[in-house]
């Protein structure tokens, strides 16, 4: 297998890119669970609730990413 200097390049300039839109996306996820926490304050709700919201939402991706998505699929 063969690399050559510009497909290094290529590849590497694609990750760099790949990593600063990833941490643009924390940074907005980050910033809408705020919001969130926030609304949840102002409507009286205790301190603590995000955390409770935050297992909900782990326990959730947990189910989707082992439950739903490693069904087993039958051949056709």
């Amino acid at each position: 297998m063969k690399l050559d200097l510009r497909n290094f390049i290529v590849g590497l300039i694609a990750t760099v890119m790949g990593i600063i839109a990833f941490g643009i996306l924390v940074r907005m996820a980050w910033q809408i669970w705020d919001f969130v926490v926030q609304k949840l304050a102002e409507m009286g709700y205790p301190p603590g609730m995000e955390y409770l919201f935050g297992v909900a939402l782990l326990v959730i991706a947990v189910y989707l990413g082992i439950v739903e998505l490693k069904k087993p699929r039958l051949k056709k």
